[in-house]
Parts: structure tokens; sequence; C-alpha cells
């Protein structure tokens, strides 16, 4: 017997008769840096009491929608941890000092835990761009004695190579999972706009790398989508009606009418899919231990695109006014950003634009920092032949540099500082804009700057405040000790 219980989001508790294995769980219903970020959708009913032991977890990638340090508090420290090799320092130091014993798990890897096997392997970033999510390992979790399996390439770009590599571990796919990270954030960007992914379109794009993977080594047993697993509320609550412009179940819909040979579905959590003999023989609709909570208590999260561009947004700090004797400090960290977009695309970009582009504008890039409740803002231009950001005096940024960058003067400094994840930004917190022509607009160079690969004693100044925030409570999962 081999079976995948959907924890929500992007975890799962893996069952082969007595072994069982975490992957990725979030254990609270706040999404990301203790909730600046969401709420975990749909909103779920956990009975902890009932919660079976585990005998391992894995971390797919240190992104905290799938290494949160919440979730970490609710775990007994006898359980086995495996990460990412991949995965930053930070990462690894606060494990340890939190108790847990880590093993590193190696892409072309795998580990025998009891009846189960778990494989990572590596995603192709020269043949994809897969943003920020360097240190992802597309896994499979199987049971040993041939009864099932499942496959996910986490939050990076299907590739062969992994697909090929898992042929030589089972005969044919079982539970095969597709991760919605598709989003609307045209409203956070002034100038032309992207194009809109909705529903069919995800569909087609699922549905060509289905047809390698059925040519290539089997029909699966079952393909879910799961991911996108996250709502706003308070005053971010139109963010839903925005943001979520492909919907799972639509996708699944739309997949089943190109491919009805294969069952489709989005998972809810406590969902769990049994197969024996490698084939999907039941779906248990909810769990002892977990449920999702009744559809009326779920916020609405129906697309409508409604706001063309968001005018106002709060903090996510919390703190609107500035203090001027941070000026050195941000300055400081400024002049850091500024070496770092040396060679990014944001300065190929720029290098590569002439005066019949741009116009009347000013050929580089201006950050806008808010100052205080009446929005004043700092302005800082990018100078490439300096290396640096020049504070610049201009009334209407947006109109006079060719693209830039809006956020709160108090976010920045507290994600420079490790008090606030990069990730709490792009989600209503900030804006973009561009002029057109060759430049692009988004928070990829912002969020690729404070990575934890890249600044691991900061990151792990935020896991050690984060850790601080958590209640304190004794561990709610516990070890089953079956493995040493």
């Amino acid at each position: 017997m081999f079976e995948a219980t959907f924890l929500g989001h992007q975890g799962w508790l893996f069952t082969s008769g007595d072994t069982r294995l975490l992957v990725d769980p979030l254990l609270r219903e706040s999404f990301c840096d203790a909730g600046k970020v969401g709420r975990v959708f749909p909103p779920r009913r956990f009975d902890f009491e009932r919660f079976p032991a585990v005998d391992a977890v894995f971390f797919s990638h240190e992104h905290d929608d799938h290494f949160a340090i919440a979730t970490l508090q609710r775990l007994e420290r006898r359980i086995p941890v495996f990460l990412s090799s991949r995965s930053s320092q930070a990462a690894r130091s606060i494990l340890g000092e939190l108790g847990f014993r880590v093993s590193l798990l190696e892409p072309g890897r795998g580990a025998t835990l009891g009846s189960l096997s778990l494989y990572a392997f590596s995603p192709d970033h020269l043949a994809h761009d897969n943003f920020d999510e360097w240190d992802v390992l597309p896994y499979l979790v199987f049971d040993r004695a041939g009864d099932g399996s499942f496959f996910s390439h986490v939050d990076v770009e299907p590739n062969g190579r992994a697909e090929l590599a898992a042929r030589k571990l089972i005969e044919r796919p079982g539970l095969f999972c597709w991760s919605n990270n598709a989003g609307n954030w045209s409203f956070m960007q002034g100038g032309p706009r992207p194009a809109l992914l909705d529903s069919a379109k995800v569909a087609e794009i699922v549905h060509r790398h289905y047809l390698g993977l059925k040519n290539g080594f089997g029909v699966p047993a079952l393909v879910l989508c799961s991911g996108g697993g996250m709502s706003f509320d308070g005053s971010r609550q139109w963010l839903n009606r925005n943001v979520f412009s492909a919907d799972s179940n639509q996708i699944c819909e739309g997949l089943s009418a190109l491919a009805p040979e294969t069952r489709f579905l989005a998972p809810l959590p406590g969902q769990a899919f049994r197969m024996d003999g490698g084939a999907l023989t039941s779906i248990t609709e909810q769990s002892e231990f977990l449920c999702a909570a009744p559809k009326s208590a779920w916020p609405a999260r129906d697309f409508a695109g409604d706001v063309a561009l968001m005018e106002r947004y709060e903090p996510a700090s919390g703190r609107t006014d500035f203090e001027e004797k941070d000026l050195d400090e941000l300055q400081r960290e400024l002049d850091d950003f500024a070496a770092f977009l040396y060679g990014t695309r944001t300065f190929r970009e720029l290098y590569s634009c002439d005066s019949a582009e741009l116009g009347e504008r000013r050929p580089s890039f201006a950050l806008v920092l808010l100052a205080d409740s009446a929005f004043r803002a700092y302005v800082f231009e990018y100078q490439p032949h300096a290396c640096r950001f020049a504070p610049v005096k201009s009334r209407k940024p947006a109109h006079e540099y060719v693209a830039g960058m809006e956020l709160w003067a108090t976010d920045f400094l507290a994600i420079c500082r490790g008090e606030l994840g990069p990730h709490a930004i792009p989600f209503g917190r900030g804006r973009v804009w561009k002029a057109g022509g060759r430049l692009h607009a988004s928070f990829r160079d912002f969020c690729l700057y404070f990575h934890p690969l890249r600044r691991p004693a900061r990151f792990l100044r935020l896991y050690r405040r984060l850790l601080d925030q958590a209640d304190g409570a004794p561990p709610l999962v516990r070890s089953s000790r079956h493995i040493h």
C-alpha cells in the first residue's frame, strides 16, 4: 500500500506500511514570514492529537512556503530532517540550533526510509528560467514494494532529465503533481502589461508536458494540481480577486477535455490517494487528523481583475515613517544593491537602449522609497557608471525614468536588517513601472538580491526572529522512532 495525503499548498504526508514521510508541510495557517504574505488556502482543520507519528521530514527548498520556521516549531526534534543540499547555511544553522539531525539530500541521490524511498533530482537552470528557485529539488517518493509513487517538480520548470532518471527507479508513473504558480501581478505594474495567464492557457502548458510524460514514460495513475495555496485578508482582501488568474479546478477541467484517458484533480487538504500494485485504488475525502474547512468559511478567490493599478498600499513592516538618522545605513545598502545589479538583466537592458527608444525619459532605473504617511519619498537613480544609487530630486519619477521600483523605505531597510522576508513585498506592497521597449518591470532583481544564498547571515537573523515570535508550545507532530 502507498498513500499520499494532501496537507495544503504543496505539503504532503506519504505512507507505506508503518513508514511515514512529511514533505514541505505548512502546519500553521499563516503563509510565509509569520503571515506577512497571507493565509493558507483553503483554510484547514487539524487535529494534532490524531496526527500520525512520522519517520522523517523533507524540505525541497528554503522558500518559506516550504521551509516554514513556525512549522519547525511544531515538529518533535527527534524527527530526522532531509534538506536540499543546495539550501543556504542559514537553513542548516537554524535546524541545528533547534536540535534537529539534518541530512543533506543531493540531486541524483536517494534515501531509504523503511518501506519508502525518497529520490531527488536536479533542475535544469540552463534550459529554463526558474527565477530564484535555486535550491529546489524535484523529488520522487515511492513504495519499495512497487505499490505506488509520487513525483513533483515542485516550483521549477519540468525537464525531461528528471523524468528520464525516474524511469530507472519505477516502472511507470503513479501520482504526478503539477504546481500551479500562475498569477496576475499587472496591478503592480505601470506601463505595458504582460499577457494574462488564465486557466485555459495553463491547461495547454500542462498538457504539452503531459504528452511528453505519456509518450516517454507512460500514463500516470492520476495527475494532481496543487500550489497557489494562499489568500489575503484585512486591507489586502482585494488581492483575492486580482491575483489568482488560473484556478486549479478549472485547469483540471481543461486538461480532462484535452486528455480524457487520464484523471486530473485539484486536491483538498485531508484528501488521501491510495495506490496498490501500481494502480489508484481509492480516494479518501478527509483524514482523521485533517480536513478542509466548510466552503462557507473560504475567502472568495474568483478572479475579476478589477484593479488596473493599485494606488496606495501599506508597509509590510507596519511602519510608515522613516527616520533620517538611518539614511547613511540606507545608502550603504543601496550601494551594495547597485553592485549586485552589474551584469543582471536590468543592467543589460539599460545598456541595450538608445535615445530613440527612450524619448525624453532618463536612461536609468529609479528606486522610489516612500518615507512617511503623507507619501513623501526619497528617489534614488541607478548609476551603472558609478555602481551606485544616487539621491536625486524628481517630482514624477514614473514619468521621468524609463523604469523603476517603488516600496516603503521602512520595508527596504527592515529586509536589509533581517527583520522581514523579501517575498512580503511582491504581494501588493510595492509597484514597478517601465516605459516600454526592451525593459521589463518586476521584483525579480530585488528578490534575487535578498535571497538566503546571498545573505545567509541576515536570513539566520530573520529565522531566529521568527522563532522568537512562535508561541513556544510543545511540538505537536511526534517522531515514530522507526528510523534512526
